[in-house]
């Protein structure tokens, strides 16, 4: 085996620097495009070569997932029939076949396999989870059975405090050659002092704020910069029509509830034979320094199993 302990995790800024050194598993999902929250290339770039981008604060949340960690490691272990007495790992480990790439999973099994358990909370949308383990954990366990030269890792969550789900996933060969190259590309980047490619969230606009920041003033000349401004009024001309089209569209399902309220006269409840059911609703503003007022709406329920 192969693998080398870049950082044992005693020291939690150490191994935040040693961190640097590569791109961690849980990062890995960014390069697809599916990283957590608004995350962007741009933004880990930064990171990478200590630009001063705002530090990650954990919420409350992530907080208690911590804490609740081994409890949950341990029930998905021995729900998999591997026991349930694992040691936390604090590790930062590498691997020379993945130059770029490092892990640090929750656990290790006996034979070397990763383990790896999220506590899902009210923070993440459940939608994610109806067609089994979201792609970006796919993405972060199949990294970290590349860099432990394993067959296979377990994956586990607690969804929403009240259910434990787990599964062993397979080694994805195809898969992780794909990780390993998208991670060498953006290495080159890292490398070559060469900011990646923005993507319009708000780490990207952050994380080009900061490097900006350290570089010298630079004069702009049109023929460089002919291309982004045609693309800037390009996506501003796209923006104002999505904004019309937006417009006009709301405009006419005003109007429709307008025409539906009429139809109901006097009552404040209707249900019509196929199901569909119309409630009359009536928002009141307290004056402050406007005057009182009220809004009155509709709510609109389909019949039950009507996609519309």
């Amino acid at each position: 085996m192969t693998t080398i302990i870049l950082h044992d995790g005693t020291d939690r800024e150490a191994w935040l620097d040693a961190r640097h050194a590569g791109v961690g598993a849980s990062e890995v999902p960014i390069l697809f495009g599916c990283g957590y929250g608004d995350s962007a290339q741009l933004d880990l770039y930064a990171r990478k070569i200590g630009s001063s981008v705002p530090k990650f604060e954990a919420d409350e949340g992530m907080d208690l997932g911590t804490l609740l960690e081994p409890v949950i490691v341990a029930e998905v272990a021995r729900r998999a029939g591997i026991g349930s007495a694992y040691a936390p790992n604090k590790a930062l480990i590498a691997n020379p076949d993945y130059p770029h790439l490092v892990c640090t999973p929750d656990t290790l099994t006996d034979s070397g396999e990763p383990v790896e358990v999220k506590n899902i909370c009210h923070r993440i949308d459940e939608s994610e989870w109806l067609d089994g383990i979201p792609f970006k954990y796919q993405l972060q366990l199949q990294s970290q059975i590349a860099v432990c030269e394993a067959k296979r890792g377990l994956f586990g969550a607690m969804l929403f405090g009240g259910r434990i789900v787990w599964t062993w996933l397979d080694r994805d060969d195809e898969l992780i050659v794909d990780i390993n190259h998208r991670v060498g590309v953006f290495w080159g980047h890292v490398e070559r002092r060469e900011p990646c490619a923005p993507n319009g969230t708000r780490s990207s606009r952050q994380a080009a704020v900061a490097i900006a920041s350290e570089l010298p003033p630079k004069e702009l000349f049109d023929g460089d910069m002919d291309q982004a401004v045609l693309d800037y009024e390009s996506a501003k001309s796209d923006e104002a029509y999505a904004k019309r089209v937006a417009s006009a569209a709301e405009q006419k399902r005003k109007t429709c509830e307008d025409s539906i309220i009429l139809a109901m006269g006097g009552a404040q409840k209707a249900v019509t034979t196929s199901g569909w059911q119309f409630i009359r609703t009536v928002t009141k503003r307290k004056a402050s320094t406007t005057k009182a007022s009220e809004s009155h709406g509709l709510k609109v329920l389909a019949p039950k199993g009507d996609d519309e």
